[in-house]
């Protein structure tokens, strides 16, 4: 697909949440996305969803 990077902006959030994140992508866990969520309080899939690139 082209893609060589990403990056996710956790800035003024809790370093616990950027140690979940970097985990659950780094073991490929898709069962942390419920914790990362509680984290969060909520996730935005809307991007994702629709496809905006």
């Amino acid at each position: 697909m082209g893609i060589d990077s990403f990056g996710i902006d956790l800035r003024n959030r809790p370093a616990s949440l950027a140690k979940a994140v970097a985990d659950a992508y780094r073991s490929k866990d898709i069962s942390k996305k419920g914790k990362i969520t509680e984290m969060c309080g909520s996730i935005n899939y809307g991007h994702y969803l629709r496809g905006v690139s």
